[in-house]
């Protein structure tokens, strides 16, 4: 298929304050622009009222280039605080980054929306307006979280119905939707990885770990109760017992931090526990990764698993609970997956790679990962998606006209 214009709105995007939201989004972005798409994102970035100053107006228009990757965000507020997901005020952002888009490049091929509420909506009022085909993908989880109102409910049917096509980012996430009363075709279309991780030199990944160094093990998450850091804290105790020398690197933060630190020093575990905090940019998580030897995610509920397939690209196997997201990426030639919140279950899984840490083939896991999940790959399966949506638009709406740039012929 030919390069395709495409819009990219999504309900979360990396901003200043929160660099990880939505961080899977700009991975994305990359991986359409390397292929030779033209690949733009609109973010309404909407701020607390409480930063609100005399003079500040609504807000401003903000565009800069992410590399290949055209941004144009509307620097703004939540004028209405109480409103559930922001809709309003995000669809008014939405509805000037748009026209100023078109005004400027013209009609895009196709508009991307990333999470039903408030981007999906947003973008179905956007599709019929200008007469352009809608993509919708979801990434909630858990998906009940979006039906808890009739208002929420109405509003997500009528998204989920308007798109011309609809993505999930995992089989356990279209059960979900499904599961919600959402009656209609779906495709899975994984996340892709970050460039950074492919961009690793071979002499990286074969140099994996030193015969009897002590394992290392690994995990990426915020520091909630809802990612079970607790549990990985517990089954490395039992880890302990066989294997003293053990080490275990947390990189996160969140509200849970403080505890977490006090449980491992309960566990006499300070010394071989280590709390990382959160790093800055897909490199930094990419080079730490790389220096672990087994991945853990001790979750109790994930729509996909970024985090997994980032230790997988780094040749490290992985044990997962059976969460979500993770069932569809982690094999038993490259992981284990134990039930949610088994500490016992975790930490004989955990015991199981570290006695055969050494036979681990890392380049493998890798070349597995990055064929199902790198930035080229994920690209190629959205292109077709948009072909199929532009075809369907195409037959349901034969006398839509693109709108070209103000000044220039199409």
């Amino acid at each position: 298929m030919r390069g395709v214009r495409i819009v990219l709105l999504p309900s979360w995007y990396p901003t200043a304050e929160q660099p990880h939201a939505g961080s899977f989004i700009r991975s994305l972005a990359h991986a359409l622009a390397g292929a030779g798409h033209d690949a733009t994102v609109l973010f309404p970035e909407l701020r607390s009222l409480r930063f609100w100053r005399p003079g500040d107006g609504s807000g401003e228009l903000v565009e800069r280039a992410d590399g290949p990757v055209r941004e144009m965000r509307w620097i703004g507020f939540r004028w209405w605080p109480r409103e559930r997901h922001g809709t309003v005020a995000f669809a008014s952002a939405a509805r000037r980054l748009f026209y100023e888009y078109v005004t400027r490049y013209g009609s895009p091929d196709v508009l991307h929306a990333h999470v039903v509420l408030p981007a999906g909506h947003a973008a179905m009022r956007l599709a019929g307006n200008w007469d352009v085909p809608f993509v919708l993908t979801e990434h909630t989880g858990p998906f009940a979280i979006m039906m808890e109102t009739a208002w929420q409910r109405r509003q997500v049917r009528g998204a989920m119905a308007a798109a011309d096509a609809v993505t999930v980012v995992s089989a356990a996430a279209m059960e979900e939707i499904g599961a919600a009363g959402i009656q209609r075709e779906m495709e899975v279309v994984p996340n892709a990885l970050d460039a950074s991780f492919v961009e690793i030199p071979d002499a990286r990944i074969a140099a994996g770990r030193r015969v009897g160094e002590a394992i290392r093990f690994v995990t990426v998450a915020a520091l909630t109760a809802a990612k079970g850091v607790a549990d990985l804290l517990e089954a490395f105790a039992l880890v302990r017992r066989q294997r003293p020398t053990s080490a275990l690197r947390i990189i996160g933060d969140g509200p849970l931090r403080r505890e977490l630190e006090q449980r491992a020093a309960e566990q006499s575990a300070s010394a071989c526990v280590e709390f990382i905090g959160s790093l800055a940019g897909p490199q930094r998580v990419r080079d730490a990764l790389l220096d672990g030897d087994v991945f853990v995610l001790p979750s109790y509920g994930e729509t996909f698993g970024v985090a997994v397939i980032e230790a997988l690209a780094c040749g490290l196997p992985v044990i997962a609970t059976r969460c979500g997201g993770p069932e569809s990426i982690v094999t038993g030639t490259c992981g284990t997956l134990v039930p949610i919140g088994d500490i016992a279950a975790m930490g004989a899984a955990m015991l199981d790679w570290a006695r055969r840490i050494e036979s681990v083939d890392r380049r493998a896991i890798r070349a597995a990962c990055l064929a199902r999940f790198a930035p080229g790959v994920i690209a190629a399966k959205y292109a077709a998606v948009y072909e199929r949506a532009i075809r369907r638009f195409a037959e349901q709406h034969p006398t839509a006209e693109r709108v070209p740039p103000a000044g220039r012929a199409d």
